[in-house]
């Protein structure tokens, strides 16, 4: 069952829309700017730094065609290309994470102009991703099953290769167990088609050595995690969700997610404070903080009216900013 919005451990950046409170004519999903030319009462011989339609023009990864949607996607247009790390505290050496949900050319959901298993889209998104500082991504999976979404991870993992440092990792989505008559089994039989499929690659996000898992919403679920750990190859390592997830079964660490409450002005800082303190706690464990732009289930047919607002940026810049509170160049967080 796939129940969420795109909401990411890092942002939605250049794949569905952008952020803001202002719109911009696409004109080239290619994201090739365009060639400058002479600039009026320039120097003969010289050339301007940039033209108009390079300068307005959509500069990311999400189609042309793409028209916004009525819960605050933006149609995409120019969007900085300041590198995210810029965004994080002075000295950050803290990896950058996006956290993709793969559902974009699926009856199920709107159609937004594009595949998410297209190898053409997913090269302009990875590309995208590098352009914009991003170190990897992290796919919501739903097992070999869903053949979507696992064509997009492994079209993913083909593009990744042709970028070394580049990473990528699989996030074992509880929708993938539910209903299974043995959802042990099938956690076991998912991990070790990701270890066959996908951690052969140099690509593949490790930590210390090993690959990781990424796990969402498995904490609802009965689980024999002495069976799986007997029964997996490869010795991956599991990153839960929440703050609780330090304390899960076989958990090498924690990703927080989006802060929701009852007041959609609230950019959720509680929740963010909440987890970073316990993530403090706890320095053995890996650590994924979380930024994000909003959150709006409205037009979902599965939502229930979860509300953020976006503010115009502010929510995302607000939720990265809230980093420094807790990490410095001194104590550094390992990932976001």
């Amino acid at each position: 069952m796939k129940s969420r919005t795109g909401a990411f451990i890092l942002a939605m950046v250049g794949l569905v829309g952008t952020i803001g409170c202002g719109s911009g004519s696409g004109s080239g999903s290619a994201n090739q700017a365009a060639a400058a030319s002479p600039a009026a009462g320039s120097p003969a011989g010289t050339t301007a730094a940039t033209t108009l339609a390079a300068a307005t023009s959509n500069n990311t990864s999400a189609s042309d065609s793409f028209a916004g949607t009525s819960n605050g996607n933006m149609q995409p247009g120019n969007v900085s290309k300041v590198s995210f790390r810029d965004l994080l505290y002075s000295g950050a050496s803290t990896k950058i994470y996006v956290h993709v949900m793969p559902w974009w050319g699926e009856s199920s959901h709107i159609n937004i102009g594009y595949d998410s298993a297209d190898p053409a889209e997913v090269k302009l998104q990875i590309n995208d991703m590098i352009s914009r500082g991003i170190d990897g991504l992290v796919l919501d999976w739903y097992g070999p099953q869903s053949t979507h979404e696992n064509n997009a991870l492994i079209a993913i993992m083909n593009e990744a290769q042709q970028h070394p440092g580049f990473e990528f990792a699989a996030c074992e989505d509880a929708g993938a167990l539910t209903g299974a008559p043995d959802v042990t089994a099938k956690l076991i039989a998912d991990v070790n088609y990701i270890y066959s499929t996908f951690e052969q690659s140099s690509n593949y996000m490790r930590k210390n050595g090993q690959p990781v898992i990424f796990l969402f919403g498995e904490e609802t679920l009965q689980i024999n995690w002495t069976q799986v750990a007997a029964s997996i190859q490869g010795n991956p390592v599991f990153i839960w969700r929440n703050s609780g997830g330090f304390t899960e079964p076989q958990s090498a660490g924690s990703f927080s997610w989006v802060g929701l409450t009852s007041n959609p002005a609230d950019p959720g800082l509680a929740y963010l404070d909440s987890f970073y303190q316990t993530a403090l706690a706890a320095p053995a464990k890996q650590t994924f903080g979380s930024g994000y732009k909003g959150f709006n289930d409205s037009i979902a047919p599965w939502g229930s009216n979860r509300l953020l607002d976006q503010q115009c940026g502010q929510t995302w810049l607000t939720t990265l900013a809230d980093i420094s509170n807790h990490y410095s160049s001194g104590n550094q967080l390992n990932n976001i």
